[in-house]
């Protein structure tokens, strides 16, 4: 039993996919920057290193990330299927909405109620 499917579902089935290959490859991005300012999919541990004065007083704490990026599964999870999801929701839903309004002109050209 083979599937049928016509050229708008292979378009969809491409774009999906070339969405998939986006959302993971900007997870690589983020986890080759080693946690910069604006991670989303990656996690890298924050440490606090003391700015001190030649007396020996603590004046500021400056931040850094220490440690290896982790990866969250659940955004990226979320990150690709969510957008995916109703993209393709979206599409039937107008799909069905233009077939439904075109029957109902056709019903009123054959004098159908």
């Amino acid at each position: 039993m083979a599937i049928r499917l016509n050229g708008w579902h292979r378009i969809g089935i491409i774009l999906s996919l070339v969405w998939v290959v986006l959302v993971y490859g900007y997870a690589a991005h983020e986890y080759l920057e080693r946690g910069a300012s604006t991670t989303l999919l990656i996690e890298v541990t924050p440490d606090k290193a003391p700015i001190v004065d030649k007396q020996g007083r603590v004046l500021d704490y400056v931040e850094f990330k220490t440690g290896e990026p982790r990866l969250l599964i659940v955004r990226l999870i979320a990150a690709t299927l969510v957008p995916l999801a109703l993209a393709w929701a979206i599409v039937y839903l107008c799909v069905f909405a233009l077939r439904w309004v075109a029957a109902g002109f056709r019903s009123k050209e054959t004098g159908e109620h």
